[in-house]
């Protein structure tokens, strides 16, 4: 446990580590929030849906998603600049490694977006602190789902351009196939299908359920879904790098 707990204390001695890529995120989300949903939303009507509170939901969830899975970038660099090989010259098991970075890499995520959140909530508002204080409970695990997406992804290349395609695909995939810009009711039949398997979709749902504002997802249905995404992804993640490591870290 205390090596796990180094490894985890490792990864938030370097939150700032980034502050190039803190700021852009940062600044996508208060353009996305401010100026770019409050231009759209005079394209629909307020009577049916307020779409700048809907579009902060969809974007708060996106945040989340662009901290998470900066885990893969983190990845690739430490392969291939050396730093998980001495890490694994210590008295550190391989599993306590990957959990460490696990947790470490999920609570960055959270502390990284503490403060939009807030900014979020001042534009939608708040109706019940209950639903909201539940939905913040499967953020966390939501975070920690992505975050082990990316370290899958991480461990797949070691080259910067492979991993740039690989994550302009899925993006291009998962962000426009779910709700976090446009409800199900202005999507194709197969746009739908494709959201109902969408971890962003069920993200952003229960995000707006536990703000009381409209949302695709029959919430049960939802929050299962968060659930086991997070899970598997963690629990893949975990292997995999293990067994990467155990390997050789050689693609």
């Amino acid at each position: 446990m205390g090596n796990i707990l180094n490894i985890v204390e490792r990864d938030l001695r370097r939150l700032w580590n980034y502050k190039l890529f803190i700021f852009t995120e940062t600044l996508t989300f208060l353009v996305q929030i401010f100026i770019y949903a409050y231009i759209l939303s005079f394209l629909i009507d307020p009577a049916e849906l307020n779409y700048t509170q809907f579009y902060a939901a969809g974007v708060m969830i996106l945040t989340l998603w662009s901290f998470g899975m900066w885990a893969a970038w983190e990845i690739v660099d430490e392969r291939s600049e050396g730093i998980i090989d001495y890490h694994l010259t210590l008295p550190v098991s391989r599993a306590e490694y990957v959990i460490g970075r696990m947790i470490g890499g999920g609570i960055r995520t959270l502390i990284y977006s503490v403060p939009l959140i807030f900014i979020f909530l001042f534009v939608t508002g708040l109706e019940s602190i209950w639903n909201l204080l539940s939905v913040f409970g499967l953020l966390i695990l939501f975070a920690f789902g992505v975050t082990g997406m990316g370290i899958i992804i991480g461990s797949s290349t070691m080259e910067h351009s492979k991993l740039n395609f690989i994550l302009g695909l899925i993006d291009a995939f998962i962000i426009r196939l779910s709700t976090v810009y446009y409800p199900e009711s202005a999507m194709q039949y197969w746009m739908k299908f494709v959201s109902r398997i969408n971890p962003l979709t069920h993200a952003a749902d229960a995000l707006r359920w536990g703000l009381g504002l409209p949302n695709s997802s029959i919430t049960l249905y939802a929050i299962l879904f968060l659930v086991v995404f997070s899970i598997i992804f963690i629990g893949v993640a975990i292997r995999l790098l293990a067994k990467r490591m155990e390997g050789g870290l050689a693609t």
